[in-house]
């Protein structure tokens, strides 16, 4: 039934308001549904790259790419250390649209970092490059030999759904 059909069929205001709680959460869900922009925050840590592992941004979703559109490395995390020499890369396994280099990770910003800053650089000819369908944009190591044993940044991304 539509809004019209159940505000018509309601006999008292109560069930004219929940008539209309109802719709606006119908609403709000295919809006959801359907939203092209996403911010997903993630945390990064030592212990979740170390041996070859990542932190998954945004998962893969079946018939849709996506596109970086915002990177802020939010301040207050913590120092990777334990003698690594390791960057971290925001990827989907073809493209790289940011590299965080060693010494910065190692020295954790107190201050929330924008995407095109020293420390959360553009790359070159990447910043509107959508990723390959079907995988899953993460941060995980790059360069180096050794992993860091210690250490937790906070990443906010903000990726844009677009069909593929």
């Amino acid at each position: 039934m539509s809004l019209r059909d159940n505000l018509l069929a309601a006999d008292t205001d109560a069930e004219k308001a929940a008539a209309i709680d109802d719709s606006i959460v119908a609403v709000q869900a295919q809006i959801d549904a359907v939203s092209k922009l996403i911010y997903c925050d993630v945390t990064v840590t030592a212990a979740a790259l170390d041996g070859g592992g990542n932190v998954v941004v945004k998962a893969a979703e079946t018939g849709y790419a996506f596109k970086i559109r915002d990177v802020k490395l939010v301040g207050g995390g913590t120092n990777f250390g334990g003698a690594g020499n390791r960057l971290i890369d925001l990827t989907d396994g073809t493209t790289i649209w940011t590299q965080i280099a060693n010494a910065d990770i190692e020295s954790a910003p107190t201050a929330t970092l924008p995407w095109g800053n020293a420390k959360v650089p553009f790359l070159t000819s990447t910043s509107d490059t959508a990723s390959a369908a079907g995988q899953n944009i993460v941060f995980e190591y790059s360069g180096g030999t050794t992993d860091h044993t210690t250490g937790s940044i906070k990443f906010s991304v903000l990726v844009e759904r677009l069909e593929a």
